[in-house]
């Protein structure tokens, strides 16, 4: 008989190790999303890129409000599952966890010890790294910290961003849950060695996407990809008159000329950023209040004060 599994997920980095699972018939008898949340302006319900997909596939959904309610805890037990897998979700309690047979794993977008958090991908591009990868691991009382059963680890290309990263990470990491279920069932797999320092990959605030600007001119080329296309890297420009928090989504070093002071500079085809330590032109960036686009379209039909300087 196959073995029942229950599998937590909210985001699209889940989808693809459901749709794997569903796609080579493992039971998956339940899936656990977050609530339906409402946004927009009209405040319309939107549902999880999970929720989304099980409805497409008619899979049963639960969308507990409390994970620590006891008819949470009941229903659970009820499904009798074998093996819990975690991919992308928040925090769950010790008596949930714990109900599975084989126990509850979590597919992590890093190679742990690094980058333990919840924004791993971001910043793995970010701190510069070179390589990154997948882990998963048996749940335990803290976050990101039980033991390792397999890790896969990637290179990050130069010019990769969050998004690009992600759907890399997404793919290889269903991989591993694929042949973590195997070897867990097998009994095989716990634990595998790690090396690397315990750097943290903290959650995503708007004082931490603002760009720092007095930082190395590569650094910062690395922070808006790390950021882009969300939740997108910002930064002000500010005149007399008027403050503008501009997101940007793409940057071009130019050259290595050094200049004397930090500056924006507002062309008719272009908007150039004169770094201490080179030229950067802005090829792509979001308004307040407006759609993200190239900056060649923008200035088709928008006009920026040129008295606007740089925050930083």
């Amino acid at each position: 008989m196959k073995k029942k599994i229950i599998f937590f997920g909210t985001p699209d980095f889940a989808v693809r190790s459901l749709s794997d699972l569903i796609k080579l018939k493992f039971n998956v008898i339940a899936v656990i999303t977050n609530p339906d949340k409402k946004s927009g302006r009209g405040k319309k319900i939107t549902y999880s890129p999970i929720k989304i997909f099980c409805l497409e596939k008619k899979i049963k959904i639960l969308q507990p409000e409390h994970l620590f309610d006891d008819d949470f805890e009941k229903l659970i037990k009820g499904l009798k599952p074998d093996i819990g897998i975690v991919v992308a979700f928040k925090k769950i309690p010790k008596k949930i966890w714990q109900i599975p047979v084989y126990g509850t794993f979590n597919l992590h977008a890093s190679l742990l010890p690094e980058l333990r958090g919840a924004a791993p991908i971001n910043w793995a591009i970010a701190y510069g790294f070179r390589y990154t990868g997948v882990t998963t691991f048996l749940l335990n009382e803290k976050i990101d910290s039980g033991k390792i059963l397999l890790q896969k680890k990637v290179k990050i290309d130069p010019i990769e961003n969050y998004k690009t990263l992600h759907d890399k990470l997404s793919e290889i990491g269903s991989d591993l849950v694929k042949k973590t279920i195997k070897n867990i069932i097998n009994n095989k797999g716990v634990t595998q060695k790690t090396t690397g320092n315990e750097i943290l990959a903290p959650k995503l605030t708007v004082d931490n996407t603002k760009i720092n600007w007095n930082k190395k001119i590569d650094e910062i080329e690395s922070f808006v990809r790390a950021m882009s296309p969300y939740p997108g890297a910002w930064t002000e420009v500010k005149s007399k008159e008027v403050t503008l928090k501009i997101k940007i989504f793409k940057l071009k070093l130019l050259d290595r000329i050094k200049h004397k002071n930090l500056n924006i500079i507002f062309k008719k085809k272009n908007i150039l950023i004169h770094h201490k330590k080179g030229t950067y032109s802005i090829e792509e960036l979001q308004l307040p209040n407006k759609k993200r686009m190239s900056v060649r379209d923008l200035l088709n039909g928008y006009t920026f004060d040129p008295k606007l300087k740089l925050v930083y």
